[in-house]
């Protein structure tokens, strides 16, 4: 699937943290990039690979499984990263403890973003601090597409244990199979129109 068809819908539904977090990405890469070609800085091998793991991860990610959830070890930092070294002359001028102390307030942050978009683990967080919880089985209703059905979870967005085929969410008429059967791909319509 190319990504205009399914990027529209992608960038739809993201958070405004992770909105602000990637979108870091390139704008503070920018101007690195603009100020390392203006002073022809050495960069430090140490820095390469860290660099390299990151935008290798960044890429494999956002490749192959754009799911918010699984680039949530490269983009955050990477954007953090970049952020700081974009501010680095800043940086430079305040007290480490300071800098710690920032960077904790933005880890709890990002902890507090994702838990508040699933309030119920927060409930059950002394139960899973040793053993993680078990999946529970939710309930699902069917859901027709253009020329499919889906199981779609009745509360919430995941799927869990359910079996193939099962979507968190409804697909209305966005979406259609591209050929005979579920081999063949999908294929996104024109989105929805506005309200």
């Amino acid at each position: 699937m190319w990504p205009t068809e399914w990027l529209p819908f992608w960038l739809a539904r993201l958070r405004r943290a992770d909105a602000a977090l990637l979108s870091a990405i390139p704008v503070c890469g920018a101007v690195l990039v603009a100020r390392r070609l203006r002073a022809r800085a050495e960069r430090t091998a140490a820095r390469f690979w860290v660099d390299t793991t990151l935008v290798a991860g960044l890429v494999f990610w956002f490749a192959l499984a754009p799911d918010l959830r699984f680039g949530m070890g490269f983009y955050p930092v990477m954007s953090c990263i970049l952020i700081a070294r974009a501010f680095s002359s800043v940086l430079a001028r305040l007290p480490g403890p300071a800098i710690a102390g920032s960077l904790c307030v933005l880890l709890l942050a990002e902890i507090g973003v994702l838990y508040r978009g699933h309030p119920e683990a927060i409930a059950s967080l002394a139960e899973r601090a040793v053993l993680p919880a078990a999946y529970p089985i939710m309930p699902v209703v069917q859901q027709d597409g253009v020329n499919f059905t889906v199981a779609v979870p009745r509360n919430g967005d995941r799927c869990w244990y359910e079996p193939f085929p099962c979507t968190p969410y409804p697909p209305g008429t966005r979406v259609e199979l591209r050929g005979e059967g579920w081999r063949s791909g999908f294929r996104a319509t024109d989105p929805e129109p506005a309200k």
